[in-house]
C-alpha cells in the first residue's frame, strides 16, 4: 500500500479489515509488528510533516481538522491518554482517505477505535506482552503505553475472549458483549465477582474507578 487512496473495502467494515488496513499503514511507514511504533512518524509518513499539533486548550481530548486545505490533528497537551486520542482521529482520516470509507457515525467512531488499537498496540506485540505480564493490566499498559483501558479492549481483541470496562458513571466500554450482556455488566462490575467472571479495578488516571470484567 502507498500513499495513494486505496479503495478496497466495499460496503461495510469488519474488524479484520480494519486491522488489515491498520497493519499496512504502519508498515507502509517502517513501523515493525512487533514494535511500539514511533505514532508521529507514521502519521507524518501518511498526512505530511508537522501534522499533528499539540495544544494548551481546546475541547475534547483531540480533533480531526482542516487548516488552509490541510488535514490535521489537533490535540490536548494533558489528554489522558494521549497517543490513544491521536491515534483516534488518525483512523478517522484513514478510514475516509485510504480506505475510501463512507461510514455512519457510530460506525466510523468504533472503527477508528479499532484502528487506533491496533495501530498502537499491534497483535503480535500483544501477544509476547501477554505472555510475560498475564492480567497485569497496569504492566501491560505501562508496557504499551495507553491506558489501561485501551489494554484491556486491546488484549480481547487479540485473543479473543470476552473482556469490559464499566466505568464509574455506569458507561460500559466492549467489544461485544456475548457472554457479559451489556444490560448486567453495571450491575456485575458493582457486586461481588460471579461465578465464570474475573474483576479487577483499574487505578490512576483515565481509569481510575473502572471495572474490568473477563468472561472464564
Amino acid at each position: 500500500m502507498n500513499k495513494r487512496a486505496v479503495c478496497d473495502f466495499q460496503g461495510g467494515v469488519e474488524v479484520a479489515q480494519v486491522e488489515g488496513l491498520a497493519r499496512e499503514v504502519r508498515r507502509a511507514a517502517g513501523a515493525k509488528d512487533d514494535e511500539i511504533p514511533a505514532l508521529t512518524v507514521v502519521i507524518a509518513h501518511w498526512m505530511g510533516a508537522r501534522s499533528v499539533e499539540l495544544v494548551d486548550r481546546m475541547i475534547g481530548s483531540a480533533a480531526l481538522v482542516t487548516v488552509d486545505g490541510r488535514s490535521r490533528i489537533m490535540a490536548l497537551r494533558s489528554a489522558p491518554d494521549l497517543r490513544f486520542a491521536i491515534a483516534h482521529e488518525f483512523g478517522h482520516w484513514a478510514l475516509r482517505r485510504i480506505a475510501c470509507l463512507a461510514l455512519e457515525h457510530a460506525d466510523e467512531e468504533r472503527a477508528a477505535n479499532t484502528f487506533a488499537a491496533a495501530i498502537l498496540a499491534p497483535a503480535p506485540l500483544v501477544q509476547r506482552a501477554f505472555a510475560y505480564y498475564g492480567e497485569d493490566h497496569r504492566v501491560m499498559a505501562s508496557q504499551l503505553r495507553m491506558s489501561q483501558t485501551s489494554t484491556v479492549l486491546r488484549i480481547a481483541e487479540v485473543r479473543g475472549d470476552e473482556r469490559v470496562v464499566v466505568t464509574r458513571n455506569g458507561n460500559v466500554l466492549a467489544r461485544n458483549t456475548v457472554a457479559i450482556p451489556r444490560d448486567r455488566a453495571v450491575s456485575l462490575a458493582r457486586s461481588r465477582a460471579s461465578k465464570g467472571l474475573a474483576k479487577a479495578r483499574l487505578r490512576g488516571g483515565i481509569d481510575e474507578g473502572r471495572v474490568a470484567l473477563r468472561a472464564v
